[in-house]
């Protein structure tokens, strides 16, 4: 069994060897794999290919990293247009999960900690006890998780490491789930592992369908722009916005996040012109 990267690779590249592969060749597969999907199946893509051209160079199988520089070619139309909750409806989301709370089914309580914290599903994934902190309300943030391998790796850039405030409720809420016996917060004892990301987002679906929330497009990693828009519509600073989210600089989260922060501006805009006309 391939899977599906092995067959997307199979078919472009048919039985040509790993050594014989070069620069121009891969660029080559990009583009013809990026006419047709969208820039994060490219990505995808491309990061486990450059995972395994690096155990490649480990055991010398081949002498250069053919994946360096690459031009990520992407189809704009492929793009999956995300419809993101308002504050009402992320206020229905949250009672709807907090109302059937159940430490033996571990997933709503990663939905609980993405909407309130913001932290990335490989994030959430790879928190153990020892990264959550009672006594001065915050959370730990050191690794991430590979639900591919079932092990630990490395948080996505540096800056992702970081410690982060939460609320005394959250981790009220979570700390029933010590009750699971695992060094892993959100351990599932049915399936004898943490949650993976399709079981998080068929989850996440159920729940919004039952409350009657439609959104295009919507998945778990939503809830990390949730959290975001949240936080801009109760004038969080930008800033400090971008140090939680673990971003490495602010041009990051302003580039990420444009579309939400354009429409806050248009508001704070509104708000100052209002204010200095309280001067006349």
């Amino acid at each position: 069994m391939l899977g599906p990267i092995g067959n997307v690779l199979t078919k472009y590249f048919n039985k040509k060897k790993l050594k014989d592969v070069r620069k121009s060749d891969y660029q080559a597969f990009i583009n013809w794999y990026g006419a047709d999907h969208a820039r994060d199946s490219v990505n995808k893509l491309n990061g486990a290919v450059k995972k395994m051209v690096s155990f490649a160079l480990d055991d010398e199988i081949i002498r250069k990293d053919f994946t360096s520089n690459i031009q990520v070619i992407a189809n704009k139309d492929r793009e999956r247009k995300v419809e993101y909750l308002n504050q009402k409806e992320t206020a229905v989301l949250m009672d709807a999960v907090k109302a059937d709370l159940d430490p033996d089914h571990p997933v709503k309580y990663m939905i609980l900690t993405a909407l309130l914290t913001g932290i990335r599903k490989s994030e959430i994934q790879a928190l153990t006890w020892n990264n959550l902190d009672f006594l001065h309300s915050t959370i730990n943030i050191n690794k991430s998780w590979d639900e591919i391998e079932k092990a630990f790796k490395a948080t996505k850039t540096l800056s992702s490491r970081r410690v982060i405030p939460v609320n005394r409720e959250l981790l009220k809420m979570l700390a029933s789930l010590k009750a699971n016996n695992s060094t892993m917060v959100f351990y599932s004892p049915e399936y004898d592992q943490v949650p993976t990301g399709h079981a998080l987002n068929k989850a996440l679906r159920l729940i919004m369908h039952q409350q009657a929330i439609v959104k295009q497009g919507f998945h778990f990693h939503s809830l990390r722009h949730v959290h975001v828009a949240y936080l801009l519509g109760k004038g969080v600073d930008v800033y400090a916005i971008s140090k939680r989210l673990g971003h490495s600089d602010i041009t990051i989260t302003l580039k990420a996040y444009s579309y939400l922060i354009d429409e806050y501006k248009a508001q704070n805009d509104d708000l100052i012109v209002k204010k200095l006309q309280e001067l006349i």
